[in-house]
């Protein structure tokens, strides 16, 4: 008996050509809102053609709520011609949320509009923010160093190192963010000693990294008075500057306020020391006359006076003999110093 033969196996049902996805809709051109001036306007302003293009589009953007990737590139067009639009940068962050975008890429972006517009306030604020939706501030320190090699003395700049020490996202040990900015804060006085920002500078960093501007240091409160060694250790800070250039007022300014911080809180620093050789250093350069030494002089004389009810002729006489040099040797402030005077001459007509 044959066998049958084997009935062939069926060929396999191709598999359906996946159908091509559609393109997607392109967005239609925003149709450009011109400024709306009213039909009598008085002085129009005569702005660039390529300026009212622009504008006339971000109008349409901006009504339209549009957040998309030709949307974002147009707030850099928008910032390109005015970089203090507000409108524009908080667009543009919206855009940037919305997107999804690289944001260090985007302090690249801000780097590049800060070279040319260092003081206007919406970069800074703008980079604040990105550096937030980060939480990175590593880029920080570098960015305003750029910004201070062409002006050491930019407010937003040192209000933004503040920002970055106290208020930043970094993690870590909280008092670590001010110490690790000091080193650059005195590489900055060692260019210029009397770089009254820096000196204001680090003086909040001191502050801050010992643990006494409170709970909220962003908020800038006034601090409380350092550790004694701290104090001790700012105060000659202070002195060995004075040694390079006597007659800058802002490390008298330091000093002193160092000296009376202290003298107001509980355990103060003994400057009996740092006293001594700030006058053996008027002395050796020939400064007994200098009107910041004298100040200082002036400070010490009155915080060791008693109560008006108790105070002693002597001590008091040897604070007006200081205010009398002060009328001769500082005489755009003689005023003042006269003012000084007649208080410590009522002090002695109580004894």
């Amino acid at each position: 008996m044959v066998s049958p033969e084997p009935k062939p196996k069926p060929k396999p049902m191709p598999r359906p050509k996946p159908m091509p996805r559609p393109e997607p809709t392109p967005k239609p051109k925003p149709k450009p809102i011109p400024e709306t001036l009213g039909p009598n306007p008085v002085v129009p302003i005569a702005y660039p053609g390529d300026f009212v293009k622009v504008m006339d589009v971000f109008r349409a953007v901006l009504a339209a709520g549009e957040r998309s990737a030709r949307a974002l590139a147009l707030t850099a067009q928008v910032i390109d011609h005015n970089a203090a639009n507000y409108t524009a940068w908080q667009f543009r962050r919206a855009c940037l949320q919305e997107l999804g975008s690289d944001l260090r890429a985007e302090l690249d972006f801000v780097q590049a509009v800060a070279d040319d517009s260092p003081k206007n306030y919406q970069v800074w604020f703008h980079r604040r923010r990105i550096v937030e939706l980060l939480g990175d501030a590593s880029r920080e320190l570098d960015f305003v160093r750029t910004v201070h090699e062409e002006d050491a003395k930019n407010y937003h700049a040192w209000s933004h190192l503040q920002w970055v020490a106290a208020a930043a996202p970094s993690g870590g040990d909280a008092g670590a963010s001010f110490a690790a900015q000091l080193p650059y804060v005195e590489k900055l006085l060692e260019a210029d000693v009397r770089n009254n920002s820096a000196w204001n500078h680090r003086w909040f960093l001191v502050h801050g990294a010992n643990g006494k501007l409170g709970a909220r240091p962003e908020l800038l409160p006034v601090p409380e008075p350092l550790p004694a060694d701290a104090a001790r250790a700012e105060a000659g800070f202070a002195v060995e500057k004075l040694g390079v250039a006597f007659s800058n007022e802002s490390p008298w300014l330091y000093l002193r306020a160092l000296m009376r911080e202290q003298r107001g809180g509980a355990g103060g620093a003994d400057f009996a020391d740092v006293v001594a050789r700030v006058k053996e250093m008027a002395a050796a350069t020939g400064n007994e006359e200098n009107r910041h030494y004298l100040s200082f002089l002036l400070d010490l004389a009155e915080a060791d006076l008693p109560p008006p009810a108790a105070a002693d002729d002597t001590a008091v006489g040897a604070a007006v003999a200081l205010v009398d040099k002060l009328m001769d040797v500082d005489e755009t402030r003689r005023n003042y110093w006269a003012r000084r005077r007649s208080r410590l001459v009522a002090m002695q007509g109580e004894t």
